[in-house]
């Protein structure tokens, strides 16, 4: 992923899968669970459920951050304050088969966004 040019979020579900991981390597199922619990007992995203999270979570800061500013030309750009290119580039890699495609660690995932949300 080439992180110098300008960055929006993947409009679809089948975009983020497929920039975040090499579908020829998993059994990629379309789940609408958000988190599993793996053997472990570790909880994960799904790669769909991490796209539903994600997707989510930029919307409700979108909303929080334009009602606390009544001037929308003073907006700054919301990209720069969740850097979802890199929460994105910190993940890639680190998905894990757990019986229903790839997933990410919740905990993992809560650490990387936390170092990429600026406000």
């Amino acid at each position: 992923m080439d992180l110098k040019k300008q960055f929006s979020f993947p409009l679809s579900e089948n975009d983020f899968v497929h920039e975040m991981v090499d579908v020829s390597h998993h059994n990629i199922q379309i789940e609408k669970r958000f988190t599993y619990k793996t053997s472990e007992g570790v909880m994960v995203f799904t790669i769909s459920a991490l796209w539903d999270y994600l997707k989510e979570l930029q919307q409700e800061l979108e909303t929080r951050y334009v009602e606390g500013h009544p001037d929308v030309e003073d907006y700054p750009d919301l990209d720069n304050e969740l850097d979802i290119a890199m929460v994105m580039s910190e993940l890639k890699g680190n998905e894990k088969c757990h019986g229903h495609g790839p997933a990410y660690p919740v905990d993992m995932v809560k650490d990387v966004l936390s170092r990429h949300i600026k406000f």
